[in-house]
């Protein structure tokens, strides 16, 4: 949603949460140490900055905060999606069972994408929280901090980018094929469109946020 403040939403970071500043390297790196999103354009850890409004919990939040011409951006970087086996990036030789003449074990494929399902569900949930998450720390502690300026009135459009690893243009290949097989639903086995669809009530100018995006990794750097 579009918020009016009485103030600047960048200065108040520079000021209130200058030592949460960073590259976007560093606030994408992950658990293992690896940069998902290699850039040194800046913006704010959006975690750290959570953690110190809520020290004694561990905040559900997005990554990333960053500002672009009156607009706040919330960003969430999750990779590992890709690797998760659905119908569309499924390889029978995965599951070659020698014991039945070399043959792909039917029964181990439904095994090995049902777990992927709920890993694949798991995911998408924990990023719906941090969507939620995010916006609600935004609009009942920061917006009050930030008027406190009290200066001239700033309009400021909220949206939310979750950047996944992979390439989006799959989605353009997969509609293609959709619409050559008669309509087939292609989305529920591209991943982005299934996070995607997950997130779109959250895409609610009234309500959220102005705009909710999946996108890769080259498509977030050339959004910010």
């Amino acid at each position: 949603m579009a918020v009016d403040l009485f103030g600047s939403a960048e200065e108040y970071l520079n000021t209130s949460c200058g030592k949460y500043k960073s590259t976007v390297s560093a606030i994408s790196k992950s658990d293992d140490g690896n940069f998902f999103v290699e850039s040194n354009i800046e913006g704010w850890n959006f975690d750290k900055i959570s953690d110190s409004f809520f020290p004694k919990q561990h905040a559900c939040s997005a990554d990333g905060i960053f500002m672009r011409s009156k607009r706040i951006c919330f960003v969430e970087f999750k990779s590992g999606i890709k690797k998760l086996i659905n119908e569309s990036n499924f390889n029978p030789a995965l599951t070659i069972c020698p014991i039945i003449k070399n043959q792909p074990c039917k029964e181990y494929g439904k095994l090995l994408k049902e777990r992927d399902r709920y890993k694949n569900k798991g995911l998408q949930e924990n990023i719906q929280l941090k969507a939620m998450e995010s916006f609600h720390t935004f609009e009942k502690i920061m917006s009050p901090q930030i008027n406190e300026q009290k200066r001239s009135t700033t309009k400021y459009m909220l949206t939310f980018y979750a950047v996944i690893d992979g390439e989006n243009s799959e989605n353009e290949i997969y509609e293609k094929i959709g619409s050559d097989m008669g309509g087939v639903d292609v989305s529920k086995t591209n991943y982005f469109s299934k996070l995607q669809s997950c997130l779109i009530r959250f895409r609610n100018s009234k309500l959220w946020y102005d705009e909710v995006e999946v996108l890769s990794a080259d498509q977030f750097l050339k959004k910010i």
